[in-house]
């Protein structure tokens, strides 16, 4: 009886994009000519004729796009039984292969990072969580009553840095779950119908474990669905939004979508929701408070420092950009070389912080204003040339 053989093609060439590179096709278990080594000689050159060449040829010809490269090997298996199974390193192999912009959901699940305990928001907001946490629990007991059109989402609205990641965390925390976290980033791909499987990846995933899902950055993917879309993007954008929909609809636990700006969100994100809450910057009791929490017990700080001026001195700053400033002086603190100096932290370290984080905003609002003035200015040209071509036309 004819052994099988192992047997490799391999070519170089150079692909529409990118650098010459070598390919391998390998067809395993060919039989042998007779007892010896070699490969039968009419299935061989029956093989590289109608299969191999035409691999080559097509590996020649394929246009290289990111996250799906030239393959360098090609694996063919000849088996007469339909049942059998490949070799198990082809297998791992093929089980690796991800689609193109395919999102690994179950690595998104992590534990909470943070408490609600350590988050410094006004009373009245934490009221409005603690209620959010009473109905995220009775969400089964209202749908036994018939109520199928209640879903267990809430809408997180803040500025960047106003805590929305945080208290996030700090619910799923409350409620002793995991947290599936993932931003429109992530799971939005340019592929057609790949955003919509991924965000069923995600609910799937979510139930599977029982996490709550937090969708962060969420303005483009829950944004308003275009009335009369013409275009493919436009369409794909409908369905993407139905989608989510559909899935944050059926979904048995708690989802929590977070957004700069709530006024993008489709109107049916806001009407289905059990509770939308605003997160406003910090007054001067909470931003105290925030220095209270975050300085550590341990830092040595000069005797001059004042939290309650530096409260003051921190007007429109967000929480994050807070724990930014005192990042920024225990770096400046530990830093320090001389004995002379000292390891402590000085009220003075806190104000050059302070002007720092400061200076930073004001580049990044200016830029902001500067981008907004540009679109606007664009509109307004758009809007005189349209004129002019009418003047044109009508004369």
């Amino acid at each position: 009886m004819a052994k099988p053989l192992n047997t490799t093609w391999q070519k170089n060439f150079k692909p529409m994009f990118g650098q010459e590179k070598q390919i391998q096709v390998t067809v395993n278990e060919l039989p042998s000519h007779g007892n010896s080594n070699n490969p039968d000689p009419k299935v061989k050159n029956h093989v590289e004729e109608k299969m191999v060449k035409a691999i080559f040829s097509a590996l020649e010809r394929y246009p290289e796009i990111e996250g799906a490269p030239t393959p360098k090997q090609v694996i063919i298996k000849f088996t007469d039984s339909p049942n059998q199974t490949t070799n198990n390193s082809v297998q791992e192999q093929i089980q690796q292969q991800k689609v193109p912009g395919e999102i690994d959901a179950s690595s998104l699940i992590i534990e909470p990072k943070h408490s609600l305990e350590k988050i410094i928001i006004p009373p009245s907001t934490k009221k409005r969580i603690q209620e959010v946490l009473n109905l995220s629990q009775k969400t089964g007991l209202i749908k036994s009553w018939g109520y199928d059109d209640v879903s267990g989402m809430i809408i997180l609205e803040g500025l960047p840095g106003t805590g929305k990641t945080s208290i996030a965390h700090g619910i799923a925390k409350a409620l002793g779950k995991k947290i599936l976290e993932a931003n429109n980033g992530q799971f939005s791909s340019r592929y057609v119908g790949q955003t919509e499987q991924n965000i069923c990846k995600i609910f799937a995933e979510a139930e599977k474990q029982d996490a709550i899902v937090f969708l962060d950055e969420v303005d483009t993917a829950a944004g308003k669905r275009l009335s009369n879309p013409e275009d493919s993007a436009s369409r794909g954008i409908n369905s993407s939004v139905n989608t989510l929909l559909a899935e944050i609809q059926k979904f048995s636990g708690l989802v929590i979508v977070a957004t700069n700006n709530a006024q993008v969100l489709d109107p049916a994100f806001v009407d289905r929701g059990l509770d939308a809450i605003s997160l406003s910057l910090p007054d001067v009791q909470c931003r105290q408070r925030i220095f209270e929490v975050h300085i550590s017990k341990k830092h040595p700080l000069a005797s001059d420092i004042s939290l309650a001026r530096l409260a003051d001195l921190t007007e429109d700053f967000s929480p994050r950009e807070i724990k930014t400033l005192i990042k920024k002086v225990v770096l400046k603190t530990a830093s320090r070389s001389s004995e002379n100096e000292g390891n402590v932290s000085t009220m003075n370290d806190f104000l050059e912080a302070i002007e720092q984080v400061r200076h930073t905003k004001n580049i990044i609002s200016n830029s902001q204003d500067s981008q907004a003035k540009n679109w606007m200015l664009n509109q307004a040209m758009e809007i005189t040339n349209g004129q002019n071509n009418e003047n044109h036309k009508s004369w």
